[in-house]
């Protein structure tokens, strides 16, 4: 009853920025929080942790997409127990996110070192010394880099593998992946909406 309060949305790219406005209380909401963040904040009462079906995947280019051997090892090669601690995560990283009666059969990845290193030592020298770039979208957010760094770490751990990280602005991102995808990427998708 009576006319409604008005409504002020204010859209903030930077996530820390975003939690400094919550808590100086020009902001309502924030939609995310960066997952280090979340054991200092998920005992208040105002923090709710909402799943959501992700579909993240880390692809390969021209120049190493023909080496299966370097594409098992980099799949099998990273710990996603470890990923699950790190990054808070509800669900099992290495799973795709649809529900189980849309597939024929569970399709995760398993940490399997022994494997990894065995598809690793098969793998070219050209390929596996040189340093990769490891390209990621720019927007998104400090988990987004955060996510590639442990990926640089466990593969440098357990496999020896040298990468960089290299952000670029989503427009730029995009374009790249059109025209000539580099030798490793991350690509992202949110289900949670109709497109």
């Amino acid at each position: 009853k009576g006319p409604r309060p008005a409504a002020e949305a204010i859209f903030v790219s930077d996530d820390a920025t975003a939690l400094s406005l919550y808590e100086t209380g020009r902001l309502d909401l924030i939609r995310r929080l960066s997952t280090i963040l979340i054991p200092k904040y998920e005992k208040t009462p105002d923090f709710f942790q909402t799943p959501l079906a992700r579909f993240d995947y880390i692809g390969f280019g021209d120049s190493v997409a023909a080496s299966r051997d370097f594409r098992l090892a980099l799949a099998l090669g990273a710990d996603y127990d470890e990923f699950k601690k790190a990054f808070f995560a509800l669900g099992r990283p290495g799973c795709p996110s649809f529900p189980e009666e849309y597939m024929d059969k569970p399709r995760c990845l398993k940490f399997d070192l022994a494997k990894a290193k065995k598809a690793w030592d098969a793998v070219s020298p050209q390929i596996k010394d040189k340093t990769h770039t490891f390209f990621v979208n720019a927007t998104g957010g400090a988990d987004l880099l955060r996510s590639a760094q442990w990926y640089q770490s466990q593969w440098k751990k357990n496999l020896g593998l040298k990468t960089e990280i290299r952000a670029l602005e989503q427009t730029s991102y995009v374009q790249l992946l059109k025209t000539k995808p580099p030798a490793i990427f991350r690509k992202g998708y949110s289900r949670d909406r109709p497109s």
